[in-house]
């Protein structure tokens, strides 16, 4: 979702990741098919929302725009698989569970 008025402009987007069954094991041991064999060890992961949102402003008399947002704006962890290696979540998913706020200042010249 975009908004724009004059100088103010805003955008909200969503990131959905379904819910997906997770196969660890020692040596995972999945068949070309993509299902699990006899020994893996099968979690069902649930589905989960993100959403990320930024505010900016135009600062036209100086070319210059400056920005505000945040990635996971609800702060919501990727579901938990503790069978996977050397982490606490699917690395597929692209956050660890926590927020990313930043700045930005852009300036044409």
């Amino acid at each position: 979702i975009i908004w724009s008025d004059n100088s103010w402009s805003a955008s909200l987007s969503a990131q959905y990741h379904g819910e997906v069954d997770g196969i660890a094991s020692a040596y995972p041991k999945t068949l070309s098919d993509g299902s699990a064999a006899i020994g893996d060890d099968v979690t069902k992961l649930d589905a989960t929302w993100y959403l990320d949102g930024q505010v900016s402003y135009n600062f036209d008399q100086f070319s210059t725009r400056v920005t505000l947002g945040v990635d996971n704006l609800l702060d919501e962890d990727p579901p938990l698989f503790t069978d996977s290696f050397a982490n606490d979540f699917d690395p597929s998913y692209r956050t660890w569970g926590s927020q990313f706020w930043y700045a930005r200042v852009s300036s044409r010249f």
